[in-house]
């Protein structure tokens, strides 16, 4: 079947192993792709689509994946801990370390700023008025400008002084429970796997590995028929355009 400057339909897009936008949901069926609609919707090679206007049609060779990297998603890993608190209590606590990870499995290293909130319920006895706190906090976890990663800490058990007596005795303390990830950034999706660790500064690159494909990417088959249209919209190509339609 020849597939070169054959025209690609929505349904053809789903089998060329593009990678979906996050909150982008492209309909399928046989209406021919635009350049717009491609670039809306995936991640495409911007470079072999630059020769097209947005309203264009570009044919099946010219529409590849995104080369370069950009954030798939991340992981999210969370590890409980404890250490010493006031008069030999034992305070407890979570650590968050969430990482960003690209099209290829490898740690993203973000240009900007990403913030993710969290949500938990904090409880704080004490033994001056108000005498309890009770409320549901959000924070903010933050990955910054050129890492790959954000750490955030929440006390799930924390005895203190209690501030009337100045005496730690396990009467006043603090908990955080029901704690969660309520949003992230750019719309992107958590369960990715954990990149491998940064290679140390001047190494050798690796040998790039076929880009992922998130659970939710619709499985790879073949091409249905190649379809083409004597169209205005379509670019001039040195190859016969097969004459169907889309």
């Amino acid at each position: 079947m020849k597939t070169n400057n054959a025209l690609v339909t929505y349904t053809d897009l789903t089998t060329m192993g593009l990678i979906q936008k996050p909150g982008a949901n492209p309909p399928s069926g046989n209406q021919c792709a635009t350049k717009d609609f491609i670039l809306t919707n995936y991640y495409a090679d911007t470079a072999a689509l630059s020769g097209y206007t947005g309203n264009r049609l570009p044919p099946y060779q010219d529409i590849v994946p995104q080369t370069t990297p950009f954030l798939l998603c991340y992981n999210l890993t969370i590890t409980n801990n404890s250490y010493p608190g006031c008069n030999s209590y034992t305070d407890t606590y979570e650590t968050w370390t969430i990482s960003l990870i690209d099209q290829f499995g490898n740690a993203y290293y973000t240009p900007t700023t990403l913030t993710f909130e969290v949500q938990y319920d904090y409880f704080e006895q004490e033994d001056i008025p108000p005498y309890t706190i009770n409320d549901t906090l959000i924070t903010n976890l933050n990955v910054n400008a050129g890492q790959y990663q954000g750490f955030g800490q929440f006390g799930t058990y924390t005895y203190r002084n209690c501030a009337m007596s100045g005496i730690c005795d396990g009467s006043c303390y603090s908990t955080s429970t029901n704690v969660q990830l309520i949003s992230a950034p750019l719309g992107i999706s958590g369960g990715c796997s954990l990149p491998p660790p940064p290679p140390p500064p001047g190494s050798p690159e690796p040998p790039q590995i076929e880009a992922m494909i998130p659970p939710s990417s619709p499985t790879l088959q073949l091409l249905s028929p190649p379809t083409a249209v004597t169209d205005a919209l379509v670019a001039s190509s040195p190859q016969p355009i097969e004459s169907s339609a889309c």
